[in-house]
């Protein structure tokens, strides 16, 4: 085998094994240990924190979902944080004073530091953090709480869904269909031991384990969910604590969101590189480094799957190959012209189309983490 040939066989591999060997291996490991989750019905005191941005349209209805709640209100403190909010944020979430939340009227100090500063004047057991734009759906923080009636259990995820809407966007469509392809991921991780983070849509955590996020310009979810697996706690998914989300609104929504995303990530997983070490955290380690490494060079691997065919297509094989590929990329192209438009809805336009939008936006993420961008505050793009 020539060396093309070689790098060749190693892009296809890498993108092979972040979308099919790593979920096959995890699906096994859950079949052959299967370590499942001891719940129970546990009712600790919480605070419940919503770091806030301009969510002036957002926070009553996240408020409203709370208190509506089948848990007992007297062990549930809501504090909300606001991040230097420029519109009407504060004031409306003052309005439920009277059901004794706390607000938290701060200067522009980034999603990290709005954290801490509501988990200093937290008091309960465990923390719920949660996304202003979350509606937590009925029976979510009982089905949040259940997974800590097992002693192994530090932290709990929540299930995100996206709102579905009338004629959805492609990026919307592709999204969603990612979105439950990461969520069967999930649970293969929970089932092995422990998903490799939460999500910032809501999920919970012991107070005790929480620890400041010492880099503002990394994911905050990130860095605090993974504080309970370096103590030895497992984290784990519960798929019945739901919140419903808006879908992104356009394409440029979720790219610039992604791009965002994967620039903090970075600089998160660096700072948690001491969990890749297997000797320390087992599998997880396996985890951590197939989902938030691996997965991420999947758009380098194309381009470099891309070029090196194009250098081999001289024989009939790599020929056929090279056309596959640019039959991909042309559907991509003509859904990304399709955004908005009926047609655009297909699976075979939006599906290649959200794929190449991902990747390319996860490359650029990199490339801002390798040039040591900081990204310490958010400007949340919401649907009203």
């Amino acid at each position: 085998m020539t060396l093309r040939a070689r790098l060749l066989a190693g892009c296809v591999g890498i993108a092979v094994y972040a979308y099919a060997g790593y979920p096959v291996l995890m699906w096994a490991i859950a079949r052959v240990r299967r370590r499942p989750v001891a719940s129970a019905v546990v009712i600790p005191s919480l605070s419940v924190i919503i770091a806030a941005h301009n969510e002036a349209h957002s926070i009553d209805k996240k408020l409203a979902s709370i208190f509506a709640q089948e848990y007992p209100q007297h062990l549930v403190k809501v504090i909300v944080a606001s991040d230097g909010s420029t519109d009407r944020t504060v004031a409306v979430a003052q309005e439920w004073a009277h059901r004794g939340v706390q607000v938290l009227d701060l200067p522009r100090v980034g999603k990290a530091r709005a954290l801490d500063a509501a988990v200093a004047v937290a008091n309960n057991d465990v923390l719920v953090m949660t996304d202003a734009n979350a509606v937590l759906q009925p029976g979510a923080l009982a089905a949040l709480m259940r997974p800590f009636g097992d002693p192994q259990v530090g932290g709990v995820c929540g299930n995100e869904l996206r709102r579905p809407t009338d004629g959805a966007s492609a990026a919307s469509l592709g999204e969603r269909l990612y979105w439950e392809y990461d969520k069967w991921i999930k649970r293969q991780e929970s089932c092995a031991g422990s998903i490799v983070a939460a999500s910032g849509s809501l999920y919970a955590l012991y107070r005790h384990l929480y620890r400041p996020v010492t880099d503002p310009a990394a994911t905050d979810d990130f860095v605090i969910s993974t504080q309970v697996v370096r103590v030895g706690k497992r984290l784990v998914f519960a798929e019945d604590a739901q919140t419903v989300e808006p879908a992104t609104p356009s394409g440029d929504v979720e790219f610039t969101r992604k791009v965002r995303i994967t620039t903090r990530g970075i600089r998160s997983v660096w700072s948690a590189r001491d969990l890749l070490n297997p000797q320390r955290t087992g599998i997880y380690a396996v985890t951590l480094f197939s989902h938030k490494i691996v997965r991420r060079l999947v758009g380098f691997a194309a381009v470099g799957t891309f070029v090196t065919s194009a250098t081999l297509a001289r024989q009939r094989r790599y020929r056929v190959f090279l056309l596959l590929q640019m039959l991909f990329y042309t559907s991509a192209a003509i859904g990304w012209v399709g955004q908005g438009k009926p047609w655009g809805r297909r699976k075979w336009l939006y599906i290649p189309y959200y794929a190449c939008m991902s990747n390319l936006a996860v490359m650029l993420g990199i490339l801002n983490a390798v040039r040591r961008k900081r990204l310490e505050t958010w400007e949340p793009q919401r649907e009203p």
